[in-house]
């Protein structure tokens, strides 16, 4: 044992008769015995390392980090994609998109259903079928 250099695990067994035998420590396959020569000459790993070094703050951790990614790449696609399109490829979206003058528009579809659809003084007003009803007090000051 050294408390600055790493060496390769040894395993010395001494039977009653005072016999000495070195192995190798092997702890994926214990049964593999490699035999070591006696007297031992072991060469060193290195040295431990006992501290892990920090790890450096790098910009492609930073840029790379899911957050990141989530917000920035959506809007450097909104700022670069409008920029590719061929200014024919442009016309003929604009084309496509543009409303047919035989349609309505949704808007006008949707006044026309709720608001009764016709035209004339009394659009938009509500008018009503039914009679007034008259409440409790105006019907006392009626009968006075």
């Amino acid at each position: 044992m050294n408390p600055t250099f790493m060496y390769e695990p040894v395993r010395v067994d001494i039977n009653s008769k005072g016999k000495i035998r070195a192995r190798a420590v092997n702890h994926i396959q214990p049964s593999n015995v490699v035999q070591m020569p006696h007297p031992l000459r072991m060469k060193s790993l290195g040295p431990y390392r006992y501290f892990i070094q920090r790890e450096q703050w790098r910009l492609t951790d930073t840029l790379m980090n899911p957050m990141v990614l989530m917000t920035v790449l959506p809007l450097v696609l909104m700022m670069i994609l409008p920029r590719l399109n061929d200014p024919e490829t442009r016309k003929e979206m604009e084309q496509i998109q543009m409303p047919k003058m035989d349609t309505p528009e949704l808007s006008e579809l949707m006044t026309n259903f709720f608001g009764g659809g016709g035209s004339g003084s009394g659009q938009g007003q509500c008018q009503s079928t039914q009679p007034k009803m008259r409440s409790r007090a105006n019907k006392r000051k009626d009968k006075s």
